[in-house]
């Protein structure tokens, strides 16, 4: 679990470089500064087969077969986002998966692009993907999930809605004030982000809706992230507009249904065996195919 932290709110543009030392002495600036990069890798090809090995073939068809047929509006579900940026190549994008509180799959989506920008901007990205595919099925009490740590403290309600800095800002925002939480930010990246900042701050999302989770947690949405990222890169010419010269993103949005078999296989880890554990849906599965298994 990780230590509540509530940042200090600058009062003046002098207390920055204070409120920057004081990050530096509780130990938070290593932890944010890392966020801010993709040092981890994807799983490998031999891990995605063990999820498969793991996970009893049949249990993975008969749990894909109670899936809930037609119309999937849901009240309340989670959504787990996973965004990444690669410094060295400057690729980037992210994965969006909405689940019900049963941890059944509604739909997926994710995007790469060649042209990633920068870290912080894919994670903002990612979270509006998630929240427009959330209310696409009419899910009006998501539980938004990301692997960034930094971007909840920014947005979680642990930061003003507008800062009393007496300093240049630009909307309801100023530059050192996000600064706190990524130091590698310059103006051009904040002009770059101030629309998403504005959209996600209108949300007023809180400490109870949105939370930052381990990329262990949040394995499905990563690995759906790196097998649209590999789809990509089989047509590249897919990601450039040549007419206009310029880089696209790839983008695609899933059925449960066309997700493939390791993805599945997560998903199913995660309903019974992790977060997202629901004691009612698994008393349920399993009460099924005991039944089925004395037949």
């Amino acid at each position: 679990m990780e230590d509540s932290f509530q940042p200090p709110v600058p009062d003046a543009a002098a207390d920055h470089k204070d409120d920057e030392q004081k990050l530096m002495d509780e130990g938070y600036a290593s932890s944010i500064s890392c966020d801010y990069s993709d040092e981890e890798e994807y799983a490998s090809d031999t891990e995605t087969l063990k999820y498969i090995s793991d996970t009893d073939v049949l249990q993975v068809a008969d749990w894909k077969m109670s899936w809930p047929k037609g119309c999937k509006l849901v009240e309340s579900g989670f959504v787990n986002v996973y965004s990444y940026f690669q410094e060295h190549t400057g690729v980037g994008g992210y994965a969006v998966l909405l689940r019900n509180m049963s941890g059944v799959p509604i739909a997926g989506s994710a995007k790469f692009s060649l042209d990633g920008k920068f870290y912080i901007f894919q994670v903002m990205d990612g979270l509006l993907a998630g929240l427009h595919l959330a209310s696409k099925y009419s899910c009006s009490n998501p539980y938004l999930r990301c692997n960034s740590r930094a971007i909840v403290l920014l947005l979680g309600g642990k930061y003003p809605s507008r800062c009393d800095c007496k300093g240049d800002k630009i909307g309801q925002f100023c530059l050192t004030c996000v600064r706190l939480y990524g130091p590698s930010i310059n103006k051009k990246c904040f002009d770059t982000l101030m629309p998403f900042l504005e959209e996600l701050q209108s949300k007023k999302l809180d400490a109870l809706d949105f939370d930052s989770v381990s990329s262990r947690m949040n394995k499905a949405a990563r690995f759906l992230a790196k097998y649209v990222k590999d789809k990509a890169m089989l047509d590249r010419k897919a990601l450039v507009d040549m007419r206009n010269r310029r880089m696209v993103g790839y983008k695609v949005e899933m059925e449960p249904s066309e997700f493939p078999d390791a993805l599945v296989s997560i998903l199913l880890d995660d309903a019974f065996d992790s977060l997202y554990y629901n004691l009612d849906a698994r008393a349920k599965f399993e009460e099924n195919w005991h039944i089925a298994d004395r037949k």
